[in-house]
């Protein structure tokens, strides 16, 4: 019995997170320009 009710829980909670919208970005968000690690990252492998 509980190891039913575990895996019935589990799978519920996989079709949750599955079916459900995640949503959108909201409209005010706005990337943080200034941080340029991820760029000098891609310099260097390009190198």
């Amino acid at each position: 019995m509980i190891f039913t009710t575990l895996a019935c829980l589990c799978v519920l909670s996989f079709l949750v997170g599955v079916l459900t919208d995640p949503g959108r970005v909201p409209s005010s968000y706005i990337p943080d320009v200034e941080d340029t690690s991820f760029a000098s990252d891609q310099e260097q492998k390009k190198n």
